[in-house]
């Protein structure tokens, strides 16, 4: 079965945030599919990963999750290269080391078209 690659702003979701929907941004590239950037390993950092929650892990649910989310490595990615990085698919899935959870792809934002 085919599956997809993940663009900029696709939608991630932590189930360990308040508001467990995110915004994944890419930086570690300036390669587009369909006029986006398309997503791969590189992007892996607090910045890439978006969030507006506090983390329900933290003390007391009180600290936003963009100050404590640990992301470790991009796991089920593509064997296509983008500059040297692996690009992400819509079941890429990335740890978060401060909550033990994976954070995973809910929307890739490819566009499917006849």
């Amino acid at each position: 079965m085919a599956k997809n690659y993940v663009c900029n702003q696709a939608k991630i979701e932590c189930l360990l945030c308040s508001k467990p929907q995110g915004t994944l941004m890419v930086t570690s590239n300036m390669v587009k599919i369909q006029d986006k950037f398309f997503a791969t390993e590189g992007d892996n950092q607090k910045t890439n990963l978006l969030f507006e929650g506090t983390c329900i892990k933290s003390p007391n649910g009180s600290a936003p999750c963009v100050s404590v989310i640990l992301p470790n490595k991009w796991m089920n990615t593509a064997d296509t290269l983008i500059q040297d990085q692996k690009a992400l698919l819509e079941d890429s899935m990335i740890m978060c080391n401060y909550g033990g959870v994976p954070i995973r792809i809910v929307d890739h934002k490819q566009i499917h078209r006849p």
